[in-house]
């Protein structure tokens, strides 16, 4: 299997390629270049071997997606420098807390992360970036 056809497969199963990659290095790369040949070949057989099914450990979580939605809007802003997931998440935590549920990001439910990407795509970030252009 190609990266070309490796890529095809995981988008057809939904499965993120940093995800997958992090489980096969156990942590250790999100770059399918930084992979040991025997990390990839497991990798590369276990995704030939799907069949329409995909391990629940590779399923994001429920509000996932929001909350990278909400760190990318975050690194816009210069909250924390790019890849310091740590500072941005505590970014993040010190912004949600002053806001309507008043908790930190992970402690969120789904329909209370949706209503934190609205406020911050709509109100948040256009101030920041009309505060850009003064």
């Amino acid at each position: 299997m190609n990266h070309k056809q490796f890529f095809a497969v995981i988008k057809q199963h939904g499965i993120d390629k940093a995800d997958i990659v992090e489980f096969y290095t156990e942590g250790r790369t999100s770059s399918i270049r930084e992979m040991k040949p025997a990390e990839q070949a497991a990798m590369m057989e276990h995704i030939k071997s799907l069949n329409g099914t995909q391990p629940d450990y590779w399923k994001p979580g429920p509000g996932d997606k929001q909350r990278k939605a909400l760190m990318g809007m975050a690194y816009k802003m210069r909250w924390a420098k790019p890849g310091d997931h740590k500072a941005c998440i505590a970014a993040i935590d010190t912004w949600a807390l002053q806001q309507k549920y008043k908790k930190a990001l992970a402690e969120h439910t789904e329909d209370e992360l949706n209503t934190l990407v609205t406020i911050m795509r709509h109100k948040v970030l256009p101030s920041f970036l009309a505060g850009l252009n003064k």
